[in-house]
C-alpha cells in the first residue's frame, strides 16, 4: 500500500497548498507575537525593577540620615519654589554643616552625591523635599530611565525628633 502511495503521480493540489500555507501563516504569527510580547514583557519588568532598586537605595540611605536627625539640627531649608528647583536642608552640627536632598539633579547626602546603581537611571527634576510641618518631611522621589523615560514615583514621610523647649515644656504643661 505505502509503495503505490509513493509510486503514484498525484501530488498536492494548489488549493491544499495555498491552504497548508495559511495555516501554517497564521500559526507563525500567532507564535511571533507571543514571543514577541513575552520579550517586550520582561524588558519592561527587568526596567522597573532597575528603578525599584534604585528608588529602595537611595530612600535607605534617606532613612539612615533622617533617623537621626532633629528638628533643632536644621539650619536652612532650600525648599523648590516657583523660581528654584533645588531641594535640599543643610543640617548644622557644631561647626560642621552638611546637606541633604536633591541639588543639580543629584542626590546629595551629607555633602557627598549618592552614585547611582544603575547609569541607565537618572533622578528626574521632579524629585524634592517638601516640609508638612516642623517636624515633618515628605520626600517625593522621581527616577526615570534615559532611554525609554520610564518613571517611577515614590513618596515617603519622615517624622524628625522636635527637640525645641518650647514645644517641650508645652506637653510636659498639659
Amino acid at each position: 500500500m505505502q509503495n503505490k502511495f509513493i509510486r503514484s503521480n498525484n501530488g498536492l493540489t494548489l488549493v491544499e497548498l495555498l491552504a497548508t500555507l495559511t495555516i501554517l501563516s497564521f500559526i507563525g504569527i500567532v507564535i511571533y507575537s507571543v514571543l514577541f510580547n513575552g520579550i517586550r514583557s520582561y524588558e519592561r519588568t527587568m526596567e522597573e525593577t532597575k528603578l525599584r532598586d534604585e528608588a529602595d537605595y537611595i530612600m535607605a540611605n534617606f532613612i539612615d540620615e533622617f533617623f537621626t536627625l532633629k528638628v533643632s539640627d536644621i539650619d536652612i531649608k532650600q525648599l523648590p519654589n516657583e523660581t528654584n528647583n533645588l531641594s535640599y536642608i543643610t543640617i548644622k552640627k557644631g561647626t560642621e554643616e552638611k546637606q541633604l536632598g536633591f541639588k543639580d539633579g543629584k542626590v546629595v547626602l551629607i555633602n557627598k552625591e549618592l552614585e547611582p546603581l544603575d547609569s541607565n537611571v537618572e533622578l528626574s527634576n521632579e524629585s524634592k523635599i517638601i516640609a508638612t510641618n516642623e517636624s515633618e518631611y515628605m520626600v517625593a522621589l522621581v527616577l526615570q530611565t534615559k532611554d525609554t523615560k520610564r518613571k517611577l514615583e515614590l513618596t515617603s514621610i519622615f517624622n524628625i525628633l522636635d527637640d525645641r523647649k518650647e514645644v517641650n515644656q508645652n506637653a510636659f504643661n498639659k
